[in-house]
Formats: structure tokens, sequence, C-alpha cells
């Protein structure tokens, strides 16, 4: 397969509109509710299927409804799901997300699905049938830290898979030192800001760069929200604007979006600018509808999209 999107796996009730008083009242009128497949592996793998990528899936669910609607979910989208492991102990993780109207989200979060997932469970059969490894958010996965992380990615790399990785909030803290021992066998890192800036202990993206240049990595980004993202290969450097957007609905799986279009970029060798082009459109079609992937465009919608800004790519 061309990339293996592994990590987060999450069944994602949607709840909107809610505003800071929900607490304060007995009762709050909503929207019909939304039941959508999200964690950011799947989130990645199911923007990657539909651009018409092959894309395999591996994470870890529960034996139940909610984990059986992940995985119709992501065959659906033409991803390979016979890697997902299915937990004998664990439920499927559950997000609840509630929306403010201006599309910020906050999230009650089951994850332990998530927490026991492993390593081991991507054993060396599948990453030498891989060409691009991808972690989606890595801080969110207990077991992925450390010793483990690294023995993943050095595996990875002896099979000559590219190996990508992005950061996400952690429950128990973001810590550096729970990716040092990786990054010298990782090809891709792309934290957001305000992780980037917990990981670096800096806040311009240059010292961030600087910190970041001594571990060895191919590529190093900053996703910087509505202002767009910034990306470096440590030769040439890129800050690429975020696309216009006249009415952002909600921002969940907006980092995942990019990530997939990131990766599809890379798979092509298309260099830094037009990797972030191509993760910064898919960007622009997630905030656009609820859920993380409710909007995931196919590769002909990318291109009119594109073609509109101004943009030619060679899809």
């Amino acid at each position: 397969m061309d990339i293996l999107s592994a990590g987060l796996m999450v069944s994602d009730i949607i709840v909107s509109p809610i505003d800071a008083g929900v607490f304060s009242r007995d009762t709050v009128p909503i929207r019909a509710p939304k039941f959508l497949p999200g964690g950011d592996a799947l989130n990645v793998a199911i923007n990657l299927g539909r651009l018409g990528a092959d894309v395999g899936l591996c994470g870890m669910i529960g034996r139940d409804a909610s984990g059986a609607f992940l995985v119709r979910e992501a065959e659906n989208a033409c991803i390979d799901a016979s890697h997902v492991v299915l937990s004998g102990e664990a439920g499927t993780a559950t997000s609840i997300a509630l929306c403010e109207p201006g599309g910020e989200r906050h999230f009650a979060y089951y994850g332990e699905s998530n927490y026991r997932f492993t390593p081991d469970c991507i054993g060396d059969a599948l990453l030498q049938n891989t060409k691009i490894l991808h972690i989606g958010s890595v801080m969110g996965l207990k077991a992925f830290h450390g010793d483990a992380l690294c023995d993943l990615f050095r595996r990875a790399k002896e099979y000559g898979v590219v190996t990508s990785m992005d950061a996400t909030y952690a429950p128990d803290g973001i810590s550096f030192g729970k990716i040092e021992q990786a990054l010298p066998y990782t090809d891709l890192f792309f934290p957001s800001l305000w992780e980037a800036a917990e990981l670096t202990g800096r806040r311009d993206v240059r010292e961030m760069r600087d910190f970041m240049a001594a571990y060895g990595l191919r590529i190093f980004g900053v996703k910087l929200g509505k202002e767009g993202c910034y990306v470096t290969d440590f030769n040439e450097e890129c800050f690429l604007p975020a696309f216009a957007c006249d009415t952002v609905v909600d921002t969940t799986g907006a980092g995942d979006a990019f990530m997939a279009g990131y990766l599809y970029g890379l798979l092509r060798n298309w260099g830094i600018r037009g990797c972030a082009v191509m993760g910064s459109a898919l960007a622009n079609f997630c905030i656009r509808d609820y859920g993380a992937t409710a909007n995931a465009p196919t590769l002909e919608q990318v291109r009119l999209f594109l073609e509109e800004q101004g943009i030619a790519i060679n899809l």
C-alpha cells in the first residue's frame, strides 16, 4: 500500500450549537446530533481514500457497534481496514464534541481502546508492504512513546518506509521525551503551533526549526490554524497562508485533513510548498461542514478548488 495510517480511531458524536452557558441551564436546544467516524488516524485515512490513494488503517477498536461502524466507514472510503485490531477488553473510543457557533470545539473523551493500541500491532510484514507510515497524534497513544516508538520507526526505516507523525493534546501532558528517541528515524513531524511550543520551549517557528534541526528530521512543519502553516526541509522554508473560508462551520479534523493532503503530496514528491498547498486545500474543505471527514473531497474537487485559487498542480 502507499500509506498506512495508524493510531487513533474514535466514534464521534457532534453536538451543536453549544455556548459557554450550557452548564447554567437545565435544557439547551441543539440541532440533530451527528454520529461520525473520527480519530486522527482514521480521519487521515478517509481523506486519503477519498483522494484515491492506496491507504491502509491500523488501530484498535472494541467488539461493539461503534467499532463495527468505524470499520464500515473506512471500507466505504476504499480503505484497507483488515489491519484494525479488535480488543476483547476495551470499548471503542468515543468522543463527544461540543461545537460553539463560531466553529471552536471541546471534547469529552473515552479512549481506552486507543490507549491499549501498541506498536507491536504494526508488524514487519505490514511495514514491508508500506511506502509511508503515518502515526496520527502520537501524544494521544500512551504506548507509542520512548523505546516503543523508536523501535517502530527504526523497523520501518529498515524496510525503506517514510515515517511521519503529528502530536495532539495528551491528557498526561505533552513531553519532548516521549518522541525524542524516535526523531532520528522520523522523516516528517508536523505539530500544531501550541504543541511545537510545548515540545521545544520556543515560541518562534524559526527557533523551533533550529531546535529540531539537531535530530535529523527530513521535514519539520508547524500547523498555524487560521494563519496557515510553516514547513521546512532545513534547506528551504515555506510560510503558506490558509485559504479563505467565508463560513467556518466546524474545525474538527482540520489538522488531520491537512496531514492527509501533505502526505498525498509527499507520495508524489511535490516538494514542501506543493505538499503544503494540498494540505491547506483539504483543511479548507474540512472546516465547511460538521465532523472531521463529512466534506472530505475527491481529487477532482481539489483540482477545481485550486484552479479557482489560480493554482495549478499536476494531480
